[in-house]
């Protein structure tokens, strides 16, 4: 109950800023986000990798928590954020091997391919929002954890993908 960095600060943090100005290296020239009335950010860049740059820092902005929780569970690692009560879980996940498909399919990927570099570009963004967090910005569940986030890798994207694709396929709604 902290009220710099507990959870008073995460109910601050939950509104969008109007006006933010954030530096997020590597980008080429300004890029330019804006939240519609239903929170949805809208990016303008010119090049495609600023875009994926500023979406990989936005996503990390409101949902670095959701990213690490999905890109855990697809590798089979969400033990060591949770502990042993999910290692049936976790063993689940290798056997079924989505990130290891994922990381063949980005070994193949050529260092200069768009793809590479896009997914590269995205954890620029993801990982220069951990590197910039204050420590009000820290997720709520990171804090009941007492855990920080892990550096973002391009390889998660793909895990993200994997996971998503996987889920629409085999779950079913009850």
């Amino acid at each position: 109950l902290d009220p710099v960095s507990g959870v008073w600060a995460v109910a601050r943090r939950a509104d969008l800023p109007v006006l933010d100005r954030r530096t997020i290296p590597n980008l080429s020239a300004p890029v330019d986000v804006r939240y519609d009335d239903r929170g949805v950010p809208h990016i303008f860049a010119r090049t495609r990798e600023d875009a994926q740059r500023a979406l990989g820092f936005v996503v990390a902005r409101d949902r670095l928590f959701q990213l690490e929780l999905q890109t855990r569970a697809t590798a089979g690692r969400l033990t060591e954020l949770l502990g042993s009560r999910v290692l049936d879980l976790d063993r689940q996940q290798r056997r079924l091997g989505l990130a290891a498909s994922a990381d063949r399919v980005f070994a193949d990927l050529a260092g200069d391919s768009p793809d590479r570099r896009a997914v590269a570009a995205y954890a620029d963004g993801v990982n220069a929002w951990i590197r910039g967090m204050r420590p009000a910005d820290l997720p709520f569940e990171y804090r009941l954890l007492n855990a920080r986030p892990i550096r973002w890798e391009p390889r998660y994207a793909l895990y993200l993908l994997r996971r998503m694709g996987w889920t629409l396929a085999y779950t079913t709604a009850e």
